[in-house]
């Protein structure tokens, strides 16, 4: 960390001992989950059936976390796909961010951006997860079918699929 700022090695310094993560010591905790989204937003119940399972699987296998499969939720404007992700999180006691892809650079507000890009700067997923002091936070990417390319002065581009992809795939995200 010697390249890094004082500011940001007293910042991480805070992960050092690790961070909590909500963990369900039985299915039934994830059947209540469950069950209060469901009454909440019954028509989102497909998205809720597929946390479900993922819940009670961590429940069952011992798991130190949770862990259910990345979601894509479609569908028209206002049906409450961001209030649903909000409302998981709020039931899961986790802290959320949310990036808009129409808005902002979505790439560099997940993973950062590094030197070279102007200023470089911690994205979004880091400082939730240093703001909350917990390990898994949901990300809502809003609007994620108009996130475009970014590129630099320098010809350099980055993409949100590319910031994705290695947070999605669970070895990788893991280290």
């Amino acid at each position: 960390m010697y390249h890094l700022s004082e500011e940001i090695c007293a910042r991480l310094t805070l992960l050092r001992d690790g961070l909590p993560v909500t963990r369900f010591s039985t299915e039934h905790e994830a059947d209540n989950i469950a069950a209060t989204l469901h009454a909440e937003i019954p028509w989102m119940g497909q998205a809720t059936e597929e946390v479900w399972r993922g819940l009670r699987a961590s429940a069952r296998n011992g798991l130190p976390g949770i862990r259910f499969s990345p979601l894509v939720l479609t569908g028209p404007p206002g049906i409450g796909k961001s209030f649903w992700a909000r409302r998981l999180a709020y039931h899961l006691v986790i802290p959320t961010t949310k990036i808009d892809a129409t808005g902002e650079p979505a790439s560099f507000s997940i993973t950062a951006s590094q030197r070279g890009w102007g200023s470089a700067h911690a994205g979004k997923l880091v400082n939730t997860i240093l703001a909350a002091r917990h390990a898994g936070p949901i990300v809502i990417i809003d609007e994620i079918e108009k996130a475009d390319e970014i590129h630099s002065n320098r010809g350099s581009r980055n993409t949100l699929t590319e910031a994705l992809l290695p947070l999605l795939e669970r070895m990788t995200a893991a280290a």
